[in-house]
């Protein structure tokens, strides 16, 4: 996981769209670190993450979270905005039931 946590990191320190982004940012990660560019076939993508050969969309998008979490690269205000409001609806589902 440590491995993973380090080219996000280096991607969110270069790429500030991808502090916004998790499409983006995945996209970035599997270019730069594993070769994986628009012509992969998606089914390779899938083979490979299960063989784990390459990081998990979640493992990225979760170190992403990590770090801004920690109050580095943060998100536009707009998308700051709009994951608390999520985080809100979520915990106000949570309590319903």
């Amino acid at each position: 996981m440590k491995h993973i946590h380090c080219q996000v990191e280096q991607i969110l320190k270069t790429n500030t769209d991808t502090r916004s982004s998790d499409m983006k940012l995945i996209y970035c990660v599997l270019k730069k670190y594993y070769g994986i560019d628009s012509s992969t076939p998606f089914v390779d993508v899938c083979k490979r993450t299960h063989e784990k050969e390459i990081p998990s969309f979640e493992s990225i998008t979760r170190a992403r979270r990590k770090l801004q979490e920690g109050g580095k690269y943060t998100a536009t205000m707009d998308v700051a905005r709009a994951r608390k409001q999520l985080e809100k609806d979520y915990k106000t589902q949570m309590t319903i039931y």
